[in-house]
């Protein structure tokens, strides 16, 4: 099986001189797809009402959904509708991810498997390709790990975005790292990937982002001591993570983004 370090060097080989990224048509759909996103999450809602209503969670235990009425079931074909009509335009790329996301069946010939097919096959050379790769990170217990990894070293080998590509490269290391069953041999391949993403696309968000994977790699590991930094308290007073060492910290770090 191809190696991450093997998939970077192949992504750092593709020809400068490729053809130049096709652009996206003019997008009149975006009201269309987030009225049927909005549906979606309602019907969700209703669906899942009854496990809100139950007062214990014994009552929740014996609660049993038919997934006949899923209400994934009857959009999902709306939203591959919306994805043919507005093709080649950022509501159609966006409008398969929908379908990526909200899918969850595990056949072979699910609609997000053949959604992520025509993802591929229709925006890999476009500019959203980067935003959809930074999605496809958290989909894999959907299409599964290999499904989703697969797909991205077909958008490293065929996108013209380097971008894409980085995103992609850095994906792969992610969901490596956040795979309980990756072997100490994995991890080091991992990190050796995000260190060389660093280094190659540190004009790209995702070699920042591979910056920032790297520290918690090197410091926020279970067991490690962790980094010291100051800050203030809930009165004002400015302390150190240090001047506690030795007592029980529990840490809450909050913000709005």
């Amino acid at each position: 099986m191809r190696t991450l370090l093997t998939i970077i060097t192949l992504s750092l080989a593709l020809s400068i001189g490729r053809a130049q990224q096709p652009a996206l048509r003019q997008d009149g759909y975006a009201p269309e797809l987030v009225n049927l996103q909005n549906e979606y999450r309602k019907a969700l809602d209703a669906y899942y009402a009854p496990f809100d209503r139950a007062k214990s969670d014994e009552e929740r235990q014996k609660i049993r959904l038919d997934p006949k009425k899923d209400p994934s079931r009857s959009l999902i074909p709306r939203f591959q509708a919306l994805s043919r009509r507005a093709a080649g335009t950022g509501t159609g790329a966006r409008a398969l991810l929908a379908i990526i996301e909200i899918d969850r069946s595990d056949a072979p010939t699910s609609s997000a498997r053949r959604a992520l097919d025509d993802l591929i096959a229709g925006y890999c050379g476009t500019s959203i390709m980067e935003e959809m790769v930074e999605t496809l990170r958290y989909v894999p217990r959907c299409l599964g790990r290999e499904t989703v990894l697969t797909g991205l070293r077909r958008i490293i080998a065929r996108s013209s975005i380097r971008a894409a590509r980085a995103a992609a490269l850095l994906n792969i290391a992610r969901i490596t790292l956040d795979d309980s069953e990756t072997t100490e041999a994995g991890r080091f391949e991992a990190k050796k990937s995000l260190e060389r993403l660093r280094k190659q696309f540190a004009d790209t968000r995702a070699g920042r982002a591979a910056d920032h994977a790297l520290f918690e790699l090197d410091n926020l590991q279970v067991g490690m001591t962790a980094p010291d930094f100051e800050a203030t308290d809930e009165v004002g007073r400015r302390f150190r993570l240090s001047e506690y060492r030795g007592k029980v910290v529990v840490l809450d770090f909050w913000g709005f983004w």
